[in-house]
């Protein structure tokens, strides 16, 4: 029979921890029911703030206390729509604790206790002794029977996951949106938009119901970030005016927002009596970043000690219950960041995760029992659910939930009338494609696009990095069309696409592939656990083979003419410059690999004729004698790593500089001659590309340019309802 206890309109059942109201889930989280259980039991008497310690709170449970119980009574007063001025059913009693003041009708004693046990006369002694065997099958009995009694106790006691119901958009708007945070009653949704289709950019404001979202920010910046505090009377967010980053907090009833302090980083959170708002700054005494905490009211900042730097591009935030702190760092600096846990009162950190690959956002789960994390450890970009019960272990996928999720957010609290709770996440979609266009040349030697480009080896998924072969018939670029970035070999016109590698892992992520001069082997670079190493890979089969390996960074490689060495990027001496390493020799020792003097950047190529490295950063281009002697330069400005190439008595590179330093426009495409010295534009393109990847390759002849462009770069909003 199921022990419920009852008053006024609500029904709260003892054993499941379930509260309804009129036959209806209201929705309250593991430790503030058990609360008002405790309450309840003792209708009519006071409960100490000592009691509610003992009980809630056991000997050796590290949480900062008065914010907790502030934080636990006040969501029961929430979910049973309680006001502690006017109290109906919980009352305050003033450096005591809390007294139950409505009527209850609780079940029968003998249910609210366990089972008396029950004395039997003794046993009279057996006539013979019982055999040893027989003690020894006992005792091995008793030991089984106890070892399924906790396996079945413990799995019983562990949450069940995360299921995903039903998912919608929450939004039909053009552009970019990020950032997502729910209201803490469920009931909105704010988010950044960049106003693609004549809004302005800000930060918005929807119903999880749909509807035109409003504006929130006023368009005077670039503001990301959006956290409602854990009252719902106030929102923080990121601001950036061009000049510098600010934390701002604003009403959400309306209102100007209040400039609190300069951050570094890209979110805020707040703590747990939305009293202060915790932002990160770039640490001036080591690497990282520092953790800091603000008054929202304004005030002077301080710092909130975490035991190694943060990582700034990702959340940080108290758990729903106020009792934990969470965030990220990295365990080394090898490694991917991992989500770190500590009480909310300083006590010792622990690591909760164990990922080889990226998270791309997390949230706290409503009952405060761990998170919901976008990770891409099969590929693409899926939501997990990861429980402080089983801290280090894999990650649980949410069934029923779509892939390319990031950034999830749920309500930090919980007033749903059913067992269904929300769930918002962004979902981006990056489509890159190839475009060729046909180059003509002038008596002075000088080319122009003889048609405009035409788009081939058309996919939905991302495709970059083009490298025309040395015989002009092929070409190698890496996609991720298979669901993992690889390496594809197709024909230049984009026919018979086939898949050179198969790493099938996002902890192994080949890029920059370039033919050797005789066009029988690749080399390229793998990021491996965020370090890249330099492999060989022969066009017709066989094992690849490591250039490079240890801890050092090593990108970018490119042949030497003669096809005896092998040049890289490296930072070995604490800034990027261009080294070299011997094909045969395997480059595996320091001694194997020379730095070249008068090098820089992390990107470079020899001459046809073998005299010179062409290499620079910053967008200038140096020539760099191979033999020894100083550098000189030959383009100022306009030649970034990854998008230009030699062309028949010059290069062909695209101009990123108004793309790098963030002002709209069209792509300049120009050719440089070294015969004249001078720049000649050749087109522009619209301002659409990855500039991080390699994106531009000339055929060997001179006779076609190929172009790495975006078709479609946008997110969504999704909303899903998800239960256990």
């Amino acid at each position: 029979m199921p022990r419920i206890a009852s008053f006024a309109d609500f029904e709260l059942d003892l054993e499941s921890n379930v509260l309804r109201k009129r036959g209806r889930v209201v929705r309250l989280q593991h430790l503030p029911a058990r609360m008002l259980i405790l309450l309840v039991s003792h209708a009519g008497e006071i409960v100490t703030r000592e009691q509610l310690r003992n009980e809630l709170w056991p000997e050796g449970t590290f949480v900062a206390f008065d914010a907790g119980l502030n934080t636990a009574i006040r969501k029961v007063r929430q979910a049973l729509d309680d006001d502690s001025g006017r109290a109906r059913y919980i009352e305050t009693i003033p450096r005591e604790g809390y007294r139950f003041i409505a009527p209850v009708r609780l079940p029968p004693a003998e249910l609210l206790t366990f089972p008396k046990v029950v004395s039997f006369p003794p046993i009279p002694p057996a006539p013979n002794r019982i055999s040893r065997p027989l003690w020894i099958f006992l005792g091995v009995t008793f030991l089984i029977v106890t070892a399924a009694g906790a396996w079945i106790a413990g799995r019983l006691a562990q949450p069940r996951p995360l299921v995903a119901i039903v998912a919608r958009p929450l939004d039909s708007l053009e552009g970019s949106k990020g950032f997502p945070n729910i209201s803490p009653d469920g009931s909105q949704v704010a988010f950044s938009w960049d106003g693609l289709g004549g809004a302005a950019p800000g930060i918005y404001v929807t119903s999880i119901r749909g509807g035109e979202p409003r504006l929130f920010t006023p368009a005077t910046g670039h503001d990301i970030s959006p956290v409602w505090s854990p009252d719902g009377t106030r929102m923080s967010f990121r601001h950036w005016n061009g000049l510098v980053q600010a934390v701002m907090v604003a009403p959400v009833t309306g209102g100007a927002p209040r400039d609190l302090a300069e951050t570094d980083g890209y979110f805020v959170a707040w703590t747990p009596d939305s009293q202060s708002v915790l932002f990160t700054v770039q640490s001036k005494k080591a690497s990282g970043f520092e953790l800091w905490s603000v008054p929202a009211g304004g005030g002077a900042p301080r710092q909130i000690p975490t035991p190694r730097g943060l990582n700034p591009y990702d959340r940080f935030g108290y758990s729903p219950d106020g009792t934990m702190l969470a965030y990220e760092t990295w365990p080394s600096s090898s490694e991917e960041p991992q989500i770190m846990v500590r009480g909310a009162n300083g006590s010792a950190a622990r690591q909760v995760t164990a990922l080889h690959s990226r998270i791309y956002g997390w949230t706290w789960t409503p009952d405060s029992r761990g998170f919901v994390i976008s990770n891409d450890s099969q590929g693409s970009k899926r939501l997990y659910e990861v429980s402080l019960d089983s801290p280090k272990r894999e990650p649980v996928p949410i069934a029923g939930a779509a892939e390319d999720a990031e950034y999830p957010a749920m309500a930090r609290e919980i007033h749903a009338s059913s067992d269904q709770f929300e769930l918002v996440y962004v979902n981006p979609r990056r489509v890159c494609n190839f475009y060729s266009a046909p180059l003509a040349w002038n008596r002075e030697g000088v080319p122009h696009l003889a048609a405009a480009p035409g788009r081939f080896l058309g996919s939905t998924r991302v495709s970059d990095s083009p490298q025309i072969s040395p015989d002009g018939r092929r070409m190698v670029f890496i996609s991720n069309r298979s669901g993992f970035q690889e390496i594809w070999l197709a024909g230049v016109t984009g026919t018979n696409p086939v898949q050179l590698t198969h790493f099938a892992s996002p902890e192994h992520k080949p890029g920059s592939a370039r033919w050797s001069p005789d066009g029988s082997q690749l080399v390229f670079d793998v990021e491996e656990l965020r370090i890249h190493h330099i492999y060989v890979l022969s066009i017709e089969g066989g094992a690849m083979r490591q250039l490079t390996e240890g801890a050092d960074d090593t990108v970018r490689p490119s042949w030497s003419r003669n096809g005896q060495w092998i040049y890289m990027g490296s930072q070995r001496t604490g800034r990027w410059e261009i080294w070299r390493i011997p094909v045969e020799a395997g480059g595996k020792g320091p001694s194997a690999a020379k730095r070249m003097e008068g090098s820089s950047g992390f990107e470079g190529f020899e001459t046809p004729d073998g005299s010179a490295l062409l290499c620079g950063e910053h967008g200038q281009l140096w020539r760099v004698p191979v033999n020894g002697g100083p550098p000189s330069l030959l383009v100022e400005k306009g030649v970034w790593h990854g998008w230009w190439a030699f062309a028949l008595g010059g290069i062909i590179y695209a101009d990123l500089t108004a793309q790098k330093t963030g002002h709209p426009g069209d792509l300049p495409v120009l050719f440089y001659s070294f015969r004249t010295h001078r720049a000649t534009a050749l087109t522009s393109l619209p301002q659409r590309v990855v500039d991080a990847d390699p994106g531009l390759t000339v055929s060997p002849d001179g006779r076609y340019l190929v172009l790495d462009r975006i078709d479609d770069e946008s997110t969504n909003l999704v909303l899903v309802s998800t239960k256990r």
